[in-house]
């Protein structure tokens, strides 16, 4: 999704929270849009609040984004335990097992590499650098980063919107609105033009 696309997206879930202000749906979506823009720091603040109020698919779907936004965070014990929180949720979901799986195996590889470098002293680590230099590159090449699977989209259930329904109440919103303003007008042309009787 493109920046304008992202910020589209914010204002019509702002003007739905308008018509639906208690709808965990709209905090999840609202999240799921910042999430995607790079402003993590806002998803979870938006997802935490989806999970007040929210059926048991929302509070995984929403635990499961949580994770994903730590994890893109480089927060790997709180992504750990979002996933679980997901996997309490609904224990059959495969893909917040398998992020789960990646968040633990990235942070004991980061623990890991705490415990080398504090270990390791600097000589040591120079001397094994030059060493293995031609092929850590190789090496570096051949290993990308698997990252984790993307937050989900939600799927609309009883009570929810679905983005074409929150376009829908926009829209209606909207034209109301207009038609408030043309009726304003015509009251003021008219209060404005009256004209005296002329005998």
């Amino acid at each position: 999704m493109k920046a304008g696309n992202l910020e589209k997206a914010l204002r019509h879930y702002e003007m739905a929270r308008l018509v639906e202000p208690d709808n965990p749906a709209l905090d999840y979506n609202v999240g799921n849009v910042l999430h995607r823009g790079g402003r993590f720091e806002e998803a979870i603040t938006e997802y935490t609040q989806a999970l007040d109020g929210s059926d048991t698919k929302l509070a995984e779907m929403t635990h499961y984004n949580i994770g994903n936004t730590f994890y893109r965070m480089g927060d790997l014990e709180r992504a750990v335990r979002s996933y679980v929180n997901a996997l309490l949720e609904d224990p059959q979901d495969l893909d917040a097992k398998h992020n789960l799986e990646m968040a633990l195996k990235a942070n004991q590889e980061e623990k890991q590499q705490d415990e080398q470098d504090k270990k390791g002293g600097d000589e040591k680590q120079k001397k094994e650098d030059e060493q293995k230099k031609p092929d850590r590159e190789q090496d570096e090449r051949k290993e990308e980063k698997e990252e984790p699977r993307e937050e989900r989209e939600p799927r609309p259930q009883e009570g929810e919107l679905t983005e074409e329904q929150a376009e829908r109440i926009l829209n209606a919103l909207n034209e109301q609105e207009k038609e408030e303003r043309k009726d304003l007008k015509e009251t003021r042309s008219r209060a404005g033009a009256r004209v005296e009787k002329d005998w």
